[in-house]
């Protein structure tokens, strides 16, 4: 019996950085768009340069998107900042956006977003611009941990 050969695999592509809209002194919604290979396209290149073609299995579709932040002082540089917070939720691949309520007034937040699949993580996209967040007038007692609360903002 011939040894099995390996079915090639590959993880999501770098996607493109995020944008950063506000909702309010508090809030703000992280917007992605889907890896340009969501279908694994390097698996498909292999697959061709061997004379096969793809299979769904062999596509291996992405299976969600992470997140991580950097909150850091306006004019620090990102060296300096405490380590990247990757957040303990996931989105299915339907989902392009997150609101992050909580964020602290006066501070600069970096976003990064990445695609994964059962091959595993895709790369961590580029850092998002700098959003500064608002400080907050009418708040002045200690704020919970910044928190992903929902892809939609009709639920804050």
């Amino acid at each position: 019996r011939p040894p099995p050969t390996a079915r090639p695999v590959a993880v999501p592509g770098k996607m493109a950085k995020p944008d950063i809209l506000p909702l309010n002194s508090f809030c703000v919604t992280v917007v992605w768009t889907a890896p340009s290979d969501l279908h694994s396209r390097r698996a498909r290149i292999v697959l061709a340069a061997a004379g096969r073609s793809p299979t769904p299995e062999s596509q291996l579709p992405v299976v969600g998107y992470r997140l991580r932040y950097l909150a850091r002082t306006p004019g620090e540089e990102e060296e300096e900042a405490v380590d990247w917070i990757v957040c303990e939720e996931t989105w299915p691949p339907t989902v392009e956006k997150a609101v992050l309520k909580w964020l602290e007034g006066g501070r600069e937040y970096i976003f990064q977003v990445l695609a994964w699949n059962s091959a595993g993580d895709g790369t961590w996209s580029d850092p998002s611009e700098p959003f500064l967040m608002p400080i907050d007038s009418f708040w002045t007692g200690p704020r919970a941990p910044p928190t992903f609360l929902s892809t939609s903002p009709d639920s804050i």
